[in-house]
């Protein structure tokens, strides 16, 4: 049996997850303030000559981050080294939904800035579909379990809580 170090799985989660949700705090809260900005004509939206432009790039930048974010997330899960000790495992996939996290994040950002320069609000759809997937793929005990491809001892150590 590998040199396991001591971590508390719930714990582990929990951590994750506290970072996780304050990035979507984060940009709900962005989106609420923008939303007040440009209902009460207090921010300059008037980038009608660029607006088409805009749009068109935040639509872009969501459906590349959202693609990349996945694709990088399958990369690094994909090369874990399945002799590897739990807690290396463990770091890496924490890694990865980072990584994953951080560009939904920036997307979700991006459509935000682009609703606060033109007060169109067809381009918090995209916000909206960013959080979506933010939520859908937040990380769970069940979805570690399957991204990582743990073995049956590796889950029952999960099982006990502490590695």
């Amino acid at each position: 049996m590998p040199n396991e170090t001591n971590i508390n799985i719930a714990a582990y989660l929990k951590a994750l997850n506290i970072l996780y949700f304050a990035l979507i705090a984060g940009l709900c809260i962005f989106v609420l303030i923008a939303i007040v900005l440009v209902s009460n004509s207090w921010m300059d939206n008037s980038m009608y000559d660029i607006k088409n432009i805009l749009e068109s790039m935040a639509l872009v930048i969501a459906i590349v981050c959202l693609f990349a974010g996945i694709t990088l997330f399958n990369k690094r899960i994909a090369a874990i080294d399945p002799n590897a000790e739990l807690s290396d495992k463990l770091n890496t996939y924490r890694a990865a939904v980072i990584l994953r996290a951080a560009l939904l994040d920036g997307a979700g950002i991006f459509s935000v800035m682009t609703y606060l320069l033109t007060g169109d609000m067809r381009v918090l759809a995209i916000t909206a579909v960013v959080l979506l997937f933010f939520v859908t793929l937040r990380p769970t005990k069940a979805a570690l379990v399957k991204a990582l491809s743990l073995s049956s001892q590796e889950t029952m150590m999960m099982e006990d809580e502490k590695v």
